[in-house]
C-alpha cells in the first residue's frame, strides 16, 4: 500500500508529551489544541520523488558531491544519486517490455512511493535504542564507534527530513533560473548528502563534540517543535548561511540532548538546569519552529512565536 500520510516528524519522538494519547499543538498562531499524534506535522505525499533530469544529476554533483574534500565521503555521497535514479530507471525500463506483470509494476510503484519514508522508518527503528538509554539518562553508547556512528546519522537526518528545512531550501534556490533544474526533484537526495555530511563531521569530531544531557529540575517543561533538531546557532536567523553547529535535541519534557563543542559541557555527560536555561532552550525551538510547536499542556505554550 502506498503511503499517502507521511510524517516529518517521527510520532513515536512525540509520546513524552502526550498525556492519555494526545499531545497539545500550537500551530501557526491559531488557538492550541489537544490531538493524537498522528495529526500533526503531516503532510500528503511528503517524501514522493519524482525522476531525475540529466541537469537535476549534475546540479546535485556540482552543489552537494563535488565540495566535500575526503573522497571516501564524495563517493558515498554519489552513491545517494545512484539509488534514487536507479530505482527510475528500472521502472522506466520494465513499462518497455510487454512481458511484465501489472502487478509487479503496481508493486513497483509502491516500492518507489515509499522508498525514502521507509528509509526514514528504517532509521528510527534503529535509534530506538538509543532513545531509550537517554531517557534513562545513559550516553555510554556515543563512545562506541558504530552505535555513534548510528545515532549521528539519525540525529542530522531528523534536522534535514523536516518541512521547515525543504521549504527554506526551496525559497532560497527557486529564485535562481537553472535550465531543466528543479529542486523540488533534487531535494530529496541532496537532503540525505547534508545528512551524511554534516553526521560525518560530528562524528570525525566527536572527541570535540560531547553529547550531554539536559536534566530539567525546574517547574518548566521542555516543549519540542516540527523541527525537533535544532541548531542553536541558527535559531531565528532564516536565510544566513550558518557555520557553527550545535545541535539540540528535546526528548521529553524533563530531559534534552545537545551535541555541543562549547568549553562549558568538556567533560560531561549530563547537566541539571533550571528555569532559566530550560527557558532559553525552549526560546530556541520556538524560533526554530516551522508551523507547529508542541507541549504537553497548554498552559507551556504560551504567546505564538507565529503572531
Amino acid at each position: 500500500m502506498k503511503k499517502r500520510r507521511q510524517h516529518y516528524v517521527w510520532k513515536k519522538y512525540l509520546e513524552p508529551w502526550c498525556v492519555d494519547g494526545k499531545v497539545w499543538c500550537h500551530r501557526n498562531g491559531a488557538n492550541p489544541f489537544h490531538t493524537n499524534p498522528i495529526n500533526v506535522a503531516v503532510e500528503r505525499d511528503f517524501y514522493e520523488l519524482t525522476q531525475l533530469t540529466k541537469n537535476d544529476i549534475l546540479f546535485i554533483q556540482k552543489v552537494a558531491i563535488d565540495p566535500i574534500k575526503n573522497d571516501t565521503l564524495r563517493e558515498l555521497n554519489a552513491g545517494w544519486i545512484s539509488t534514487f535514479d536507479n530505482i527510475f530507471r528500472l521502472n522506466h525500463s520494465l513499462r518497455a517490455t510487454d512481458w511484465i506483470p501489472e502487478e509487479f509494476i503496481k508493486e513497483l510503484d509502491k516500492v518507489m512511493h515509499n522508498l525514502d519514508e521507509d528509509h526514514h522508518n528504517e532509521l528510527e527503528h534503529i535509534a530506538e535504542v538509543y532513545l531509550d538509554s537517554l531517557h534513562k539518562g545513559d550516553t555510554s553508547f556515543y563512545r562506541d564507534d558504530e552505535d555513534a556512528v548510528e545515532f549521528i546519522y539519525f540525529l542530522t537526518s531528523q534536522y534535514f527530513r523536516t518541512k521547515n528545512i525543504r521549504d527554506n531550501v526551496y525559497r532560497s534556490f527557486n529564485s535562481i533560473a537553472i535550465k531543466e533544474v528543479s529542486i523540488e526533484r533534487a531535494w530529496p537526495i541532496m537532503r540525505n548528502i547534508f545528512s551524511t555530511c554534516v553526521g560525518f563531521t560530528l562524528y570525525a569530531k566527536r572527541n570535540e563534540y560531547n553529547l550531554v544531557i539536559l536534566n530539567n529540575e525546574s517547574e518548566l517543561d521542555f516543549i519540542t517543535s516540527d523541527q525537533p533538531v535544532q541548531n542553536v546557532h541558527a535559531a531565528g536567523r532564516v536565510g544566513e548561511l550558518i557555520d557553527e553547529v550545535e545541535f539540540y535535541y528535546p526528548i521529553s519534557p524533563r530531559r534534552g540532548v545537545i551535541i555541543s563543542n562549547d568549553a562549558r559541557y568538556i567533560g560531561k555527560t549530563e547537566e541539571a538546569v533550571g528555569p532559566v536555561t530550560v527557558s532559553y532552550f525552549n526560546d530556541v525551538v520556538m524560533k526554530s519552529a516551522y508551523e507547529q510547536i508542541f507541549s504537553r499542556t497548554a498552559a507551556c505554550l504560551g504567546p505564538s512565536v507565529f503572531s
